[in-house]
């Protein structure tokens, strides 16, 4: 919000506070690829870095002066999106590094959900989803007519050569609708659970994804083009609630969260995986019809693309069965998990990344109150896995180190990536009008230094 054009009030005035007392963390969540992560606290976020030996540092301390509802950071760039709830309509970019807002909208109704890759930015609300073009918030496309998503469950593939986003079919079902922001059409639609879908996350790749319902109790992988089951995963037989699913960077490990008293990682077989016939001779129509009769009922909203030219396989699956249809064999049966540990931050409501810190692979476990615990995935001759600590801390005690964190962070993109991503957000885009229609207008302005600035041609100082 903006008493006047560039000037914005005290929620998008954000402030650096790195002299200033760390205030309580409330949530925390890693980005893309492990590296650091994002807390946002009673005022403002944080960011912190994960080095190659598990030990943290802040790097940035900022203050935007009002509760944070949600914010991501965009993989290891200087760019975090946020909502406050002062302002549950207006979508902000931040630059951490130059501390300045490079981009402020208002949407016609609360924001539930932001997700963001270096291509397309998406921003639910209420029964709409826009899909923006990164580089300058032009409007692509609209996904009209939305289920209702009470859990807010939306995934955004991370790949840059796949762009799939994963959504509730209907409300209350078990089925996950695929859609291809890239591309802007339909590509599957999976019935993968006969109860509430509850959690779903792609593998780092966007071919896979993992679900489960919200009773918890086995978690199943589909082929994510096609809606094939591959793998289903026994849990256990207590219905919880599961807090965080995470594929390992290599696609080859699947980690699993929840409110129980354990931590579950399941192996997976990709070379299985590419020597399995798939099906042809079906697209997203037909799976449409198999979901709404395995559902026993029509989705509850129209496609919001077009399906596309050539078939893309079928969810198969039968009403009243088993969700999904599978390859069969080996990836068809039910597996349990090849390391089950106690959880240390058990009835915390603990989330998991399965990173890679120095070239092995590693579980990184939090808290939304900012304790985090590092293990290391130790594979044996024999096909047998373990998990080994390597650190645990507090993040609240991280100290900022005193130098330039953005010089000193192994793991940033290069100058070119942070202005191709985000540089010329703030300029007068194309479709103004566009956006007008929509209800959706810029609270901030522009001027020519901010445009100089942010696409490299100016550092301000």
């Amino acid at each position: 919000m903006a008493d006047s054009v560039g000037q914005p009030d005290v929620d998008t005035a954000v402030v650096d506070t790195q002299t200033a007392r760390q205030p309580d963390i409330q949530t925390c969540k890693f980005n893309s690829t492990g590296s650091s992560i994002l807390a946002t606290t009673q005022s403002g976020f944080l960011i912190y870095g994960l080095d190659r030996d598990g030990s943290v540092s802040l790097q940035h301390e900022y203050d935007v002066g009002t509760d944070i509802k949600f914010a991501e950071r965009l993989y290891s760039t200087n760019l975090v999106a946020y909502c406050t709830y002062k302002n549950p309509d207006v979508f902000v970019v931040f630059h951490c590094k130059r501390r300045k807002i490079v981009c402020d909208f208002r949407y016609p109704s609360e924001i539930t959900i932001i997700r963001f890759n270096r291509q397309r930015v998406i921003i639910a609300v209420k029964d709409v989803i826009y899909i923006h073009n990164v580089r300058n918030m032009q409007i692509l496309h609209l996904i009209k007519d939305v289920a209702e998503n009470p859990r807010n469950m939306m995934e955004l593939a991370c790949s840059e050569s796949c762009g799939y986003l994963a959504f509730p079919w209907t409300a209350g079902s078990g089925a996950v609708r695929i859609f291809d922001v890239f591309q802007l059409q339909d590509i599957s639609c999976i019935p993968a659970h006969q109860n509430p879908l509850a959690l779903a996350r792609f593998d780092p790749t966007g071919t896979r994804i993992a679900t489960s319902s919200v009773k918890g109790t086995c978690i199943r992988v589909f082929d994510s083009s096609h809606g094939h089951k591959l793998y289903e995963f026994r849990r256990g037989f207590k219905e919880v609630k599961i807090a965080s699913l995470s594929f390992s960077l290599d696609s080859r490990y699947l980690s699993a969260t929840s409110d129980s008293e354990t931590i579950h990682i399941f192996k997976l077989n990709p070379a299985a995986e590419a020597a399995s016939p798939s099906a042809e001779g079906s697209g997203f129509l037909r799976s449409v019809k198999t979901v709404s009769g395995s559902l026993g009922g029509s989705p509850g909203g129209s496609p919001g693309g077009s399906p596309g030219g050539s078939p893309v396989g079928s969810p198969g699956g039968s009403p009243g069965g088993s969700p999904g249809g599978s390859l069969g064999g080996l990836l068809n049966s039910e597996e349990r998990a090849c390391i089950t540990m106690a959880n240390p931050l058990h009835r915390q409501n603990s989330c998991a990344f399965m990173g890679s810190l120095a070239g092995s692979v590693n579980l990184l476990l939090t808290t939304p109150t900012g304790l985090l615990n590092v293990y290391v995935l130790v594979e044996r001759a024999n096909g047998n896995a373990s998990l080994s600590p390597v650190n645990h801390v507090s993040l609240r005690e991280a100290k900022k180190p005193g130098f330039d964190v953005f010089t000193a962070d192994k793991e940033r993109v290069s100058g070119d990536d942070n202005k191709n991503i985000l540089g010329r957000l703030r300029q007068v885009v194309p479709d103004k009008s566009t956006r007008r229609n929509q209800g959706i207008s810029q609270v901030g302005s522009t001027t020519e230094e901010d445009q100089e600035c942010f696409s490299g041609q100016k550092d301000r100082k």
